[in-house]
This record gives C-alpha cells, structure tokens and sequence, in this order.
C-alpha cells in the first residue's frame, strides 16, 4: 500500500492535472481553427448566443467575468452571491461593459 501512494504524490497530481487542465484549454482553439473545423458561436449561420450565469462572485469569478467579456458569441446574463457588495460589484461590472459595448 505504502508503494501505490508514493507514486502519486501531491506535486505529481497537481502537474497532471494542470497538463490536463492546459489540454482541455488549448485543443479546442485548435480544433476551431483548423479547416473545417466548427465555426465559433458569434460566426454560425444561426446567431446562437452561449449565455452565463455565475454563481459566487469573489475574485476567481471576476477574473472569468473579465475574460467571458472579451469572448465573441458569449453574453454575461447573471450572477449570485450571498454577499450584496459582491453582487453590486458583478452588476457594476457588466452593465458598465454593456453600456460602453452599446448593448
């Protein structure tokens, strides 16, 4: 037994699992790329929009906010939080960039 978990250390699983993690990230920008490949939302013939909701608004959902944003094709429709500043910051946030979007 000893032997079977000094083959997974803690420094080892989480290298796999970020390696993974930069898998899931990166294949699927290069799968789109390609010729061929499927066309983003923002550029099919339908228009379909992806929408987002964010549950807990502390600082990782922020960080996300701020790149969902960016992304063609995605629309920030909600968010929750237990915390009312932390909402009002999430609101803040998304309708200032709406506003100055024009949407």
């Amino acid at each position: 037994m000893k032997d079977q978990k000094s083959l997974w250390s803690r420094r080892r699983f989480l290298g796999s699992a970020a390696l993974g993690m930069a898998g899931m990230v990166a294949i699927p920008g290069i799968a789109t790329s390609c010729k061929g490949g499927k066309k983003p939302a923002a550029e099919s013939e339908t228009g379909d929009e992806i929408t987002l909701g964010f549950i807990g608004l502390g600082q990782q959902a922020m960080f996300l906010l701020s790149g969902f944003l960016q992304v063609a094709g995605v629309k920030v429709v909600a968010g929750c939080d237990v915390y009312g500043i932390k909402r009002q910051r999430f609101e803040k946030r998304v309708t200032d960039f709406y506003t100055k979007a024009g949407k």
